[in-house]
């Protein structure tokens, strides 16, 4: 029974030692499988944000033009308001000319009128 045992004791210890190998291994292959993971997954994260980097690098120079074009069309914008607002001005002076003239026509011929009133008034 003793030599049974001893027997029995050794098969275990043995066993014992070849679950601890193969624990070992499995935890080395685990580990080595995480790193590689951890390895992609930074990677992933690096390309993900060499992605947006490059997606907002284009969307600026995108919105540069766009405002470069909406500076320029403001500027359109301007000189056409500058040069209407020159054209209004121009005919404003045009018909306040008219009208000075007409208030002045209209004083000559009402003291015209009222001369040769007065005129037939003395005859």
């Amino acid at each position: 029974i003793q030599s049974q045992l001893k027997t029995l004791t050794e098969t275990q210890a043995k066993e014992v030692a070849q679950a601890k190998i193969a624990y070992q291994e499995h935890a080395t292959s685990i580990r080595s499988e995480v790193k590689k993971l951890n390895a992609r997954s930074q990677e992933q994260v690096i390309a993900q944000y060499i992605s947006d980097l490059t997606a907002s690098v284009e969307i600026q120079s995108q919105l540069k033009t766009l405002t470069e074009t909406q500076a320029k069309e403001v500027a359109q914008a301007k000189i056409a308001y500058q040069e209407h607002a020159t054209s209004i001005r121009s005919e404003v002076k045009k018909l306040n000319a008219r009208s000075q003239e007409q208030v002045i026509a209209q004083y000559i011929s009402d003291l015209t009128a009222s001369v040769e009133i007065q005129s037939q008034l003395k005859t």
